[in-house]
């Protein structure tokens, strides 16, 4: 913990003291405070409880008691601190410098021209030419005709036909079921607190019969007819329509197309890089290394400490004088009245010789 937090700590321990020591007059023995002169008698009603009757009353005198509180104070204390001196330093350096320089020099360079020239050329193409030539080609024909066929087709019958079948008819019948059935009843019960009897509606579940109808399936065989459907086969005869495809030749006159080779000429524009010599001067640039000399600087950091006058905050705990009520004398005499809950059953009522 910090100075402060420890000087926080000491002022409200010295505050709870100070208030703990000038408090005020205390009510003593019991909760109430109307006693009388006598043990009288106590208050009959089922409200409350507490010290009643006869009671005297406290007596009290003012003592000079030490008494401390916190008091905030500063000092001024000599702290050694440490901080950073920056300086610069120069040193002597030799360095090499590359220093450019430019000479003219005679170059021969090579240079190439685009020339145009027409060059002759023969290229071969492909001609069509178109022949009218007869072939003998085939063609079919559909042809239809009327074909007999038999099939066998399945004729549905109807026969009627004796079963047994067997029906449920729902019968009423009446049962005896028991049913659960919840009705308040009133009970006496005791308050743990005040022991009085008062009644109370508490739910008491019973079980009762009763009837009802209920619906039962009852089997019932009988007779009946009905329609059976069979299937009988039978055959059918008809005639149906077949096509069929029948060949035809015949001689037919048809243009054949054919490619024939034939020789073309021709000029075209062909160009040529054509190269050129010739001598210029270009610069050319040197570098040439030289020595120099200087200084380099650089930023050195030191610590250095020093003495310092630093000022502190701190708790102090005060002494002083304070003059506070306590009490001298005792109380006689009086009645103690107890609780109840609130039932018709009357108090508890003791006296007491002395009170608490």
């Amino acid at each position: 913990m910090t100075r402060r937090a420890y000087a926080l700590v000491a002022a409200w321990l010295a505050l709870f003291a100070g208030v703990a020591l000038v408090s005020g007059p205390v009510e003593a023995h019991g909760r109430g405070r109307g006693c009388g002169s006598s043990c009288g008698s106590c208050n009959t009603g089922c409200g409350g409880g507490g010290w009643y009757g006869g009671c005297g009353e406290a007596t009290y005198a003012e003592q000079v008691v030490t008494a401390y509180r916190a008091e905030y104070k500063t000092r001024v204390v000599p702290t050694v601190v440490t901080r950073l001196v920056s300086k610069v330093i120069e040193e002597p350096i030799t360095y090499t410098e590359m220093v450019q320089t430019v000479v003219p020099e005679k170059r021969t360079v090579t240079t190439y021209a685009c020339v145009a020239k027409e060059v002759p050329y023969t290229v071969t193409v492909m001609v069509p030419v178109t022949t009218a030539e007869k072939r003998v080609v085939t063609t079919y024909a559909c042809v239809a005709k009327q074909v007999p066929y038999t099939c066998t087709v399945m004729v549905p019958v109807v026969t009627p036909q004796k079963r047994m079948v067997t029906t449920y008819a729902c019968v009423p019948q009446e049962v005896e079921v028991q049913v659960p059935v919840c009705r308040m009843t009133s009970c006496q019960v005791v308050d743990p607190c005040s022991g009085c009897c008062r009644t109370v509606c508490r739910p008491v579940t019973e079980w009762q019969a009763q009837k009802r109808v209920v619906m039962r399936s009852v089997p019932q065989t009988q007779e009946v007819t009905v329609n059976v459907c069979t299937y009988q086969p039978q055959e059918r005869t008809g005639t149906r329509v077949v096509y069929e495809n029948v060949a035809q030749t015949q001689e037919v006159t048809v243009n054949v197309c054919s490619l024939q080779a034939q020789q073309r000429t021709g000029t075209r524009t062909v160009y040529e890089n054509v190269a050129q010599t010739q001598e210029v001067t270009v610069n050319v640039v040197k570098c040439a290394p030289v020595e120099r000399k200087g200084v380099s600087r650089r930023v050195v950091c030191e610590q250095v400490q020093e003495t310092v006058n630093v000022t502190q905050s701190y708790c102090e705990m005060v002494p002083y004088q304070t003059t506070v009520r306590v009490p001298v004398g005792g109380m006689s005499g009086g009645c103690y009245t107890g609780y109840s809950g609130g039932c018709n059953s009357g108090c508890f009522t003791g006296c007491r010789t002395g009170c608490r």
